[in-house]
């Protein structure tokens, strides 16, 4: 359910070759962590997640990079 959705947030990773990926993660309210499959570059992953966000009524959600 829609309520259960704390935040979506872009997360700063480093993958098994040590290159940095950006993940686009689906947080929830239990502190779970869901990475959604989203192709594209960082800003693509962030305008997604910042209109996920909006869609779902987070208006001042923190989508910096952690």
């Amino acid at each position: 359910m829609l309520d259960e959705i704390k935040e979506v947030r872009v997360i700063e990773e480093t993958d098994s070759d040590g290159d940095i990926i950006h993940n686009t993660n689906l947080i929830l309210k239990s502190g779970e962590q869901i990475t959604l499959d989203i192709s594209g570059s960082k800003s693509e992953k962030y305008n997604i997640a910042q209109s996920i966000n909006q869609f779902i009524g987070i208006q001042n959600s923190d989508l910096q990079l952690s």
